[in-house]
Formats: C-alpha cells, sequence, structure tokens
C-alpha cells in the first residue's frame, strides 16, 4: 500500500484503502483512539464508539462525508491518528472557484505532548503545498481545547472572526 505522505516518524494512508484492505485492525484502531479523553471536545458522532459494530459506522460514516487519513508510525505501522478532511469550493470575486479544505484531527492519547501532532499537520500541509490543488486548510476548534490552539497557531494557521464563544476558527491559506 503507498503511503500519501509521510515524514520522519510518520506515514500517512487514505483510509479508504485501509478499510478495503485492512479492515479489522482498522476497526480496532477506531476503538482504541475514540477515547473518551481524545473526543471530549468533539460532536456527539465521536462518543461513545466502545464496541467493533460501533467503530465500523464510525468509519463509514466518516469516509461518506468526506477524506479520513490515517496516520501510523513508521518503525510499527501502528495508528496512531486520524486526520479528517471535507471539500468546500468557493467562488472567488474572479469567476474562479477555489477549493477549501476543512481539517479535523485526533491523535491517540498516549502520544499527547510528544511533538506528532505538529509533525502530522506540518507534514499535511507541505503535501497541500506540493500539490497546489487547495487554497486554504480551515480548523474549527472548542475554545477550550488549548492544546489543539496551541498546535494550529504553532503551525502557522491564522485565528478567523466567529460569533461563536465556544469554539474558535482558524485558517491557514496555502
Amino acid at each position: 500500500m503507498t503511503d500519501l505522505f509521510a515524514s520522519k516518524r510518520l506515514t500517512t494512508r487514505r483510509g479508504r484503502d485501509l478499510l478495503a484492505q485492512e479492515k479489522p485492525a482498522l476497526v480496532d484502531a477506531v476503538l482504541a483512539l475514540l477515547t473518551p479523553k481524545v473526543v471530549e471536545t468533539l460532536p456527539e458522532y465521536f462518543h461513545g464508539i466502545n464496541n467493533r459494530p460501533k467503530a465500523l459506522h464510525w468509519l463509514q460514516r466518516t469516509l461518506a462525508e468526506g477524506e479520513l487519513l490515517v496516520v501510523q508510525l513508521k518503525a510499527r505501522q501502528q495508528i496512531i491518528a486520524f486526520i479528517l478532511l471535507h471539500s468546500e469550493e468557493r467562488s472567488t470575486e474572479e469567476t474562479k472557484t477555489d477549493t477549501e479544505l476543512h481539517i479535523g484531527y485526533l491523535l491517540a492519547q498516549p502520544y499527547w505532548g510528544k511533538g506528532y501532532a505538529s509533525e502530522m499537520l506540518i507534514s499535511l500541509i507541505e503535501y497541500f503545498q506540493d500539490k497546489k490543488t487547495i487554497s486554504a486548510l480551515n480548523a474549527g476548534v472548542a475554545a477550550s481545547n488549548g492544546a489543539s490552539i496551541s498546535l494550529l497557531e504553532k503551525c502557522g494557521f491564522c485565528r478567523v472572526k466567529s460569533h461563536s464563544k465556544e469554539s474558535l476558527f482558524y485558517r491557514f491559506k496555502l
């Protein structure tokens, strides 16, 4: 299976490909990754994934709504994170259409604070900068999620105005 992109310690692959080829391992990874602490600031459909049928349903729903990228440790091929992508086309004043991506990410709790999230997000940015097919990456984050806010800002995302007190929104222009 081909890597979509890689960094020093991580490889990233399409979830759709892994689901077709390694379904049991991917379902198990969903169960291991979507713990209450990891999903505490996320929408309700991320919560309560505590058995294989629910994990499979979550995978199918996520893949139906957009793209799921699976991040693995290079050394062990162990899944440690997911990146969720949803595209949106926007018309510009020049009547051309730009495609932007809304991104989300989930990193397994044992890997917090070790630089994996930064490495993953920087690799994603570099991948889309090289592809030149996306005009911007957008991310929403709970106002209470200081670690994710710091990550976005560290990786060069700029906060955009919002009327929400519970969520903050960030943008990276490619």
